[in-house]
């Protein structure tokens, strides 16, 4: 187990109860001391050392102590950054290949397993799109999602057509997951769960962790997004056999159910604004339908306004039983022009 900090000499253990933790030298030479590392094709790949943060070093082939002898060696990017200067931010296997994000354009190399012969060499570039937050680097399988300055990215492509068509899947909330970005002083984090088929991006010093599903995308190419509020992850674990687990300051929660511990919580759904077709006419909310899968007996509030207004008319109601369609009616109010938000 090797250990990684920003201006600290790298540490290692055979052990694994952190009793023997050795720094990581080889001949006399530490390894570099990089805020990033990675742990692909038999090698450690390590970049963003204090006073370098343009080149990438890796460690001799099943030899993660060793960055001076054997197969070792480095990667100055001074001359492949494609819109002048960049730095490394985060490192990626993905499909075979290593994957350099800056903070403005992402590198894609080919022969990682072979770096001492001409197979290790640049496959392809990306420009005007990079990665910001290091841990938000996350692989779902077949795809890459990180964080750009331009929102929640998906690297979706099939390397071998040498294209990278690139999605925004925050589109729909991006204003909003932007002005987070803006104003967190942590670092930010991010998780990926293949059971549960979500990423999360938490913001720490705001306490709000935006959860992505990625089961499948919108009509727009972007993910269904929630917000989780109310508490501070620290870190996030999946453990096999027994779930998805979230560490907190004062222990452990365990994702799973419809209850915050042993209490409801309420949920809130506020749509688009709405224009029916024709921003010109005068309108209002006569007759609302509301179909709920599950939540018998649950109670509910509709709101509404108009032009934008976040002064919302609200009416109660719920639903007596389960399979039962709500038809509102609703008591009528002042016509508007323009658009309505009606949320649930």
């Amino acid at each position: 187990m090797y250990f990684f900090q920003s201006g600290q000499a790298p540490l290692v253990t055979e052990v694994g109860d952190f009793t023997d933790l050795e720094l990581v030298v080889t001949g006399g030479t530490p390894a570099p001391s990089g805020n990033e590392v990675l742990a692909a094709f038999g090698r450690l790949w390590v970049a963003d050392v204090v006073g370098n943060n343009y080149t990438v070093y890796w460690s001799d082939l099943l030899d993660g102590t060793d960055f001076n002898g054997g197969s070792s060696g480095s990667l100055d990017l001074t001359s492949v950054w494609t819109n002048g200067y960049d730095e490394v931010v985060a490192l990626t296997e993905h499909n075979g290949f290593l994957l350099i994000f800056g903070k403005h354009s992402i590198v894609i190399y080919q022969g990682g397993d072979t770096v001492t012969t001409v197979d290790f060499r640049l496959s392809d570039t990306i420009e005007g799109v990079g990665c910001i937050a290091r841990d938000s680097v996350q692989a779902t399988g077949n795809d890459i999602i990180f964080l750009s300055d331009r929102g929640l990215m998906s690297l979706g492509r099939i390397i071998q057509e040498k294209s990278l068509p690139m999605r925004d899947v925050s589109a729909n909330v991006r204003t909003d997951l932007l002005n987070a970005v803006k104003s967190e002083l942590f670092p930010i984090h991010s998780h990926y769960s293949a059971f549960d088929a979500f990423y999360l991006l938490t913001f720490p010093s705001l306490g709000i962790t935006y959860c992505f599903d990625v089961r499948a995308p919108l009509e727009n190419g972007s993910f269904r997004t929630t917000t989780w509020s109310g508490m501070n992850p620290i870190s996030f674990t999946n453990i096999a056999a027994d779930g998805f687990y979230i560490g907190l300051e004062d222990g452990l929660a365990k994702y799973g159910g419809y209850l915050d511990g042993t209490a409801p919580y309420v949920m809130s759904y506020f749509s688009n604004p709405i224009d029916w077709g024709n921003t010109s006419n005068l309108k209002f909310l006569k007759k609302f339908n509301v179909t709920v899968i599950g939540g018998q007996y649950a109670s509910y509030t509709l709101s509404w306004s108009y032009d934008y207004n976040n002064n919302y008319n609200k009416q109660a109601f719920s639903f007596a039983s389960s399979g039962t369609t709500a038809d509102i009616i609703l008591v009528s109010t002042t016509p508007q022009r323009n658009t309505q938000v009606v949320s649930l």
